[in-house]
């Protein structure tokens, strides 16, 4: 292990040092990996599991890339590509698009950040997901009405609502 700690920490350390993108997980799996071979050969490592964990690796930044993909549209349909009515749009959505991330949160930390503490279904996690939505809508949607106020109607206006804190 601290063969796999010493390895990952210079192998971080150089890439940032040369600017390159480095993930600190896949430098510590790889340290790991790298670690069990030396000390016990090729046939130590389970390579049906590396290959699981390296496939999540793929098919995260995809799903990711997809969804973020699907959010912009949604944003440039009912926000940007409103014109003379932009500001107006964005009063209306940007409480929906930032409850809908509370939901994300909220759900997946209900799920996973409690589970040590609560053991629950995703029926549950939903439930309370959802009612984080309606908390959350109804907290920023007067904060956005408000903030809206003092924005222009063009792109740069609008993005102000999405950086928050509100004025």
């Amino acid at each position: 292990m601290m063969a796999t700690l010493l390895a990952g920490a210079l192998w971080l350390n150089a890439a940032t040092a040369m600017g390159a993108p480095v993930s600190t997980t896949h430098s510590i799996v790889g340290g790991v990996l790298g670690a069990g071979i030396a000390a016990g050969g090729l046939g130590i490592a389970n390579w049906a599991k590396m290959g699981q964990i390296a496939a999540s690796w793929v098919i995260s930044q995809v799903l990711g890339g997809i969804i973020a993909a699907a959010f912009l549209y949604l944003i440039k349909r009912t926000i940007t590509y409103k014109g003379q009515n932009m500001a107006e749009s964005a009063r209306k959505m940007v409480p929906i698009l930032i409850s809908i991330m509370a939901w994300a949160f909220g759900t997946y930390l209900v799920m996973k950040g409690l589970k040590k503490l609560w053991k629950t279904d995703i029926q549950t996690a939903l439930a309370i997901g959802a009612v984080i939505v309606l908390v959350v809508y109804f907290v920023v949607r007067p904060w956005v009405a408000h903030a809206s106020k003092f924005i222009s109607n063009d792109k740069a206006g609008v993005n102000k609502l999405f950086v928050g804190p509100f004025p």
